[in-house]
C-alpha cells in the first residue's frame, strides 16, 4: 500500500477527523498487512497492555506495533462483554509527550464493524494520552490514556470513556504480534 503524503495534507486541511481515520486505517493495513518484513514475534519480552472501556476490563487478544517512516503505530486488540472480537484501539506517536494531535500523536477506538471513537479535537493537549517514550529511546511505544473518546462519522454521536497502559517492543520496520 502506498500512502500519498500530500493527498493526506490535502484532506486534513478539508477534514482534519476523517483525514485523522484514512491515515490511521491505511496504516492499520501497513501492520496488518506486515508489508515491513518479519514473522511474529511470541516472546514474553513482547510487551503489555490494559483497557477499560467504559469501566469494564477487556480481555487482550494481542497486539502489533511497528514504526514505520518516524511514526510509532500500536494496534491493541481485545474483545469483553458487549465488544465485538477484533476491536482494537490504535495508538501513533512521533514523539514523548502529553496531549493528541492527529499529525503527531493520536488515539483511536475502533469496535469491529461499528463507528471509530476518537478525540473531540484533532489537537487536544489534554485529551488524556501521554506517550512516556517511543522505541527511538529504548525500543518500547509506552504510554498511557484516560480519557473520552467521542463517535465519528455516525449519528447521533456516541461517546466511550478509555483507560489503557501500554508497554510495548517495537522493531524498526518489522512486525511484532503477541499470539492471538
Amino acid at each position: 500500500m502506498i500512502v500519498d503524503l500530500a493527498l493526506v495534507r490535502d484532506l486534513q486541511c478539508a477534514d482534519r477527523m476523517q483525514a485523522s481515520a484514512i491515515v490511521i486505517s491505511a496504516l492499520s493495513a501497513i501492520v496488518a498487512a506486515g508489508c515491513s518484513g518479519s514473522s511474529a514475534v511470541p516472546d514474553a519480552d513482547t510487551g503489555s497492555a490494559e483497557v477499560t472501556i467504559d469501566g469494564q476490563q477487556v480481555v487482550i487478544s494481542g497486539f502489533q506495533s511497528i514504526n514505520f517512516q518516524g511514526v510509532e503505530n500500536l494496534i491493541i486488540r481485545f474483545s469483553g462483554m458487549g465488544i465485538a472480537v477484533g476491536s482494537d484501539l490504535i495508538i501513533s506517536a512521533t514523539h514523548a509527550g502529553f496531549g493528541c494531535d492527529n499529525t503527531t500523536n493520536f488515539i483511536a477506538y475502533r469496535p469491529n464493524s461499528a463507528p471509530q471513537y476518537m478525540p473531540s479535537s484533532t489537537v487536544d493537549p489534554v485529551c488524556g494520552l501521554t506517550i512516556e517514550a517511543i522505541s527511538a529511546a529504548g525500543g518500547r511505544i509506552r504510554g498511557y490514556f484516560s480519557g473520552t473518546l467521542q463517535s465519528i462519522n455516525s449519528s447521533p454521536a456516541t461517546t466511550r470513556v478509555v483507560e489503557a497502559t501500554f508497554d510495548v517492543r517495537v522493531v524498526n520496520g518489522k512486525r511484532l504480534s503477541k499470539p492471538m
